[in-house]
């Protein structure tokens, strides 16, 4: 209807150019008299208001008919009491502005008039006193309609009313045509706005695809030239090795020469210069073998990659030294802007490794193991597993331990804490002080008090290695130490379904990203894929090359070596000060778990089982060497179902091999991307599928963040 004026111009235009003289004249005489004002409602009601003013009531009652036989009568037989109600509102207006400007006449002329046709209506019946009233303003009966207030709602009314009869009227081609045509205007310019928009997005692609080839070429520039490092690191080391021992030589000869002429001088000189030759032997044979061992592997991930395109661009990887002894736990926050990492002195730290978080790093000191780690979902609060039958919740808030729950006394050792990522509840897989007997316990956060309580029998063959939850926190699956994975109910925490993985103790399970089913790996490094739908049938399964092998090498290796070649004055090792962790009653686990853990603490046997002075040991056999591995990973409570960390679709995982990560397709088990290492085997992994990025830490307190994009 704003468009009335404008095709009123244009018609008259039309008129001129036509010659039709007669019929512009009428058109404009009769838009002069134009009774709808251009349907315009402010203008109609001042007409009405006008003659009121005027006191004539004729004009006013004929204006009134007018609108009713035009618009009114036209509209839904629902709206015809509104329609009575503003004729009785206008008729009332003009007794009352009659009585205001003391035309009481004109007040007795009207019910002359209409008092025969409105003396049977209720809605006038007082009014009939209205004439004879000496003070109508006062009059309770009236004052209302004398007051300001009644008339100006009554204006906005009506002029909404009419103002909702003029939009909702159909309206002729002439009108729709200059609607259409503001409509394709608005239409062509919102496409100049997104074409303008399109142009933009294609211009920050190319600039995208610029910026990615430049990080592939680095990262292929990156793998060229560690190839030749590694190459030239290794042939500079068997030259070391060949001089030391060359020089070795020429002392002893030159010891058995003149060890007549000058034996108390030379003699001590010679056995100093000896015993630092063989120490450095000894460092640049561990040196080398360490190389080996990392030129093989690579070697192998190379071979692998070369078949298979790497699924993500490497952006960064930094190394962060947050601790001062190994690391035994470490994970992304759920939001994945903050770590929580635990060594091997039961010292929890909270830290941010990109800078944008504004929070200070935060500092748990604990007097008990932390056998276990945990985010809340919304990254509020930490839950610490201990074993001493507690857990320990930190508030990031107020940056202290605000509550601990503590658990069943019979299972003191809380290994494993998963967090419902909908519902505020914890579940704990707890343990006895020998490892043999285990529960699983689900706690309401809200209450702090345990909703259900499941014992797993006395059979160290149901202990749980392993625990998540799918991704309405409605199921939690298990793996235990007899290779069973179990589907419990988190609402009453009843097993709904269970089937027979493997004959080795399952490391870790997880829910495929669409939920069909499970993945899970055992103690051999087998990676398998059971269907949820039907329980027991094997999808695929897939060995993981150097998973556990090559870290039990690695940590042993490490163990041998501080524990010979490293030493101190007094005799003790070095290295292994510093990774010494504390034990506190019922620490000690059984190795029925399946579950090894790594204990960087110098020894007196080597790798094979036999002492440092080359005689066999009292207890040596064939089981040695399995004992030797038991023993060298009993002391930081590290479970290998930590060096595997799943991503968010599940399509990948990654998974430590002596001291670096690896990713691995889920799929087939095949290797397709390495990432850098440390220089002490790993004993934990994680990845966060939030901001796409993975951590490895290190038995040297090293923990190393490598952010991924995916190609």
């Amino acid at each position: 209807m704003n468009s009335i004026q404008h095709i009123d111009e244009l018609v008259k235009e039309y008129l001129l150019f036509r010659g039709f003289t007669n019929t512009y004249k009428a058109f404009e005489a009769e838009n002069k008299t134009d009774k709808d004002k251009g349907f315009q409602a402010e203008k109609i009601i001042e007409e009405l208001f006008a003659s009121i003013a005027a006191m004539d009531l004729n004009a006013l009652l004929e204006q009134w008919r007018y609108l009713d036989l035009r618009y009114f009568s036209r509209l839904d037989h629902r709206f015809a009491g509104s329609v009575k109600k503003f004729e009785l509102c206008l008729l009332r207006y003009y007794l009352i502005y009659a009585i205001q400007h003391k035309r009481r006449d004109k007040v007795v002329e009207f019910f002359d008039i209409h008092g025969a046709e409105l003396q049977g209506n209720t809605e006038w019946v007082r009014w009939f006193a209205l004439p004879f009233s000496r003070k109508p303003e006062t009059d309770p009966e009236f004052d209302v309609f004398f007051s300001k207030a009644w008339l100006d709602t009554f204006t906005v009314s009506l002029n909404n009313f009419l103002s909702t009869v003029f939009q909702n009227m159909p309206l002729p081609s002439l009108l729709c045509f200059n609607i259409d045509r503001l409509h394709r205007k608005a239409l062509q310019c919102e496409i100049e706005t997104l074409q303008s928009m399109i142009e933009t997005l294609r211009k920050e692609i190319q600039t995208s695809d610029a910026e990615i080839s430049s990080l592939r070429d680095q990262v292929a520039l990156k793998k060229v030239t560690g190839a030749r490092r590694r190459r030239a690191a290794s042939m500079v080391e068997q030259q070391v090795v060949v001089n030391i021992d060359s020089d070795i030589k020429e002392t002893t000869t030159k010891l058995s020469t003149s060890a007549t002429a000058q034996f108390s001088h030379t003699n001590r000189l010679a056995v100093t210069n000896a015993r630092r030759l063989r120490a450095a032997s000894d460092a640049a044979s561990l040196a080398k073998s360490e190389a080996e061992s990392e030129s093989s592997a690579t070697s192998t991930s190379e071979e692998d990659l070369a078949r298979v395109e790497e699924p993500f661009i490497i952006v960064s990887q930094e190394i962060f030294l947050e601790h001062q002894s190994g690391i035994t736990h470490a994970k992304f926050s759920s939001e994945g802007s903050l770590i929580s990492s635990c060594d091997a002195e039961n010292i929890v730290r909270i830290w941010t490794y990109n800078g944008s978080s504004a929070m200070p790093p935060a500092k748990i000191s604990n007097s008990c193991n932390i056998l276990s780690l945990e985010w809340e979902t919304r990254d509020r609060y930490i839950f610490l597993g201990t074993d001493i039958n507690l857990i320990r919740c930190f508030s990031l808030e107020s940056r202290t331990i605000v509550h601990e729950i503590k658990t069943d006394a019979q299972f003191p050792r809380v290994r494993f804490l998963s967090y419902s990522p909908v519902e505020p509840i914890l579940v704990c897989a707890v343990t006895s002080s020998d490892d043999k007997t285990g529960a699983l316990i689900s706690i309401n956060m809200k209450t702090m008090t345990t909703d259900h309580l499941i014992s797993l029998n006395s059979d160290p063959q149901n202990v749980i290695n392993s625990l998540g939850f799918n991704h309405n926190g409605q199921l939690v699956v298990t793996g235990d130490v007899g290779g069973m994975i179990k589907v419990y109910d988190i609402r009453s925490l009843t097993r709904i379904m269970e089937w027979k993985a493997s004959s080795h103790p399952i490391l870790s399970c997880t829910f495929s990203f669409d939920e069909t089913a499970i993945f899970s790996v055992d103690t051999q490094g087998q990676l398998a894929q059971d269907s949820v739908h039907k329980p027991g049938h094997r999808v695929s399964t897939h060995p993981l090359q150097g998973f556990m092998t090559s870290t039990l090498s690695s940590a042993m290796m490490m163990t041998t070596s501080s524990s010979n070649s490293v030493r101190s004055v007094g005799g003790s090792s070095i290295r292994s000060k510093s990774f010494i962790r504390a034990t506190s009653s019922g620490a000690s686990a059984s190795a029925s778990t399946g579950i090894p853990r790594i204990q960087l603490e110098g020894g007196g046997s080597d790798a094979k089982g036999n002492r440092e002075d080359g005689k066999d040991d009292d207890h040596g056999s064939a089981t040695g060497g399995s004992k030797a591995k038991a023993s060298a990973l009993m002391a930081m409570n590290i479970g290998h179902g930590q060096l595997l960390g799943w991503s968010g679709d599940t399509d990948h995982v990654v998974m430590g091999c002596g001291n670096a990560g690896v990713i691995v397709q889920s799929n087939s088990g095949q290797q397709v991307q390495p990432l850098l290492g440390h220089s002490n085997p790993l004993t934990c992994v994680d990845w966060s599928p939030v901001v796409g990025a993975c951590l490895t830490g290190a038995a040297d307190g090293t923990i190393r963040i490598s952010k991924l994009m995916r190609v």
